[in-house]
């Protein structure tokens, strides 16, 4: 029900506990994401994979002048692929019709442009433990628009259902059955591996 935080600076060690609470809302409704008006740098400018480089853009960005419903920005790469948004991972979802029933597929940006967070490693995890195909590929903004579902990643919101990018609803407009069991698997394999630790 909370989170943890370490972090190490200049041989000092910080511990920051946290509260994790989200309104039910954005999962029941889905949030609303918007394009940043400045592209992510290639990955020789900032090792994307050390959060303090990734919290520098997430700081332009929350400057941006934007509509109160915009819950967060995705950043594009120099070559306008998709990358992640300010703290958490893009994923989509397409579905396929094969062999009588609905074949899934997860769609994600590669690691070489991202925070590889902990959550989207467990995430993929769990998406296999499905029988959910996955792929690590470049996505474009048309992928997005063009997925059936959509959700981003991180430790505090798990898995977080997108409705729309840039004004345009994704799949129905509101949150999928793939994301929505997805994150009900999510939270009890999280459970049982709590449970499992206990003395």
């Amino acid at each position: 029900e909370c989170y943890v935080r370490l972090t190490l600076w200049e041989g000092r060690t910080f511990v920051i506990l946290g509260h994790r609470e989200h309104s039910r809302e954005i999962y029941e409704k889905g949030v609303a994401l918007k394009t940043a008006s400045f592209p992510r740098g290639g990955p020789n400018t900032f090792p994307w994979q050390a959060k303090a480089s990734v919290y520098q853009q997430a700081v332009l960005a929350s400057a941006e002048p934007h509509p109160d419903r915009i819950y967060d920005w995705v950043f594009l790469d120099m070559e306008n692929f998709l990358t992640e948004t300010r703290v958490g991972n893009l994923f989509i979802v397409k579905y396929a019709s094969g062999n009588g029933r609905r074949a899934v597929t997860l769609l994600t940006p590669p690691e070489h442009l991202i925070l590889n967070g902990v959550t989207r490693r467990f995430v993929l995890k769990c998406a296999l433990d499905l029988d959910f195909r996955v792929q690590q590929v470049p996505l474009t903004r048309h992928d997005f628009f063009n997925a059936d579902e959509a959700f981003l990643t991180n430790t505090s919101w798990e898995v977080l259902p997108v409705r729309e990018l840039d004004g345009r609803l994704i799949g129905s407009g509101k949150p999928g059955p793939v994301t929505l069991s997805l994150h009900r698997f999510f939270k009890r394999r999280v459970q049982e591996d709590v449970t499992s630790r206990r003395p």
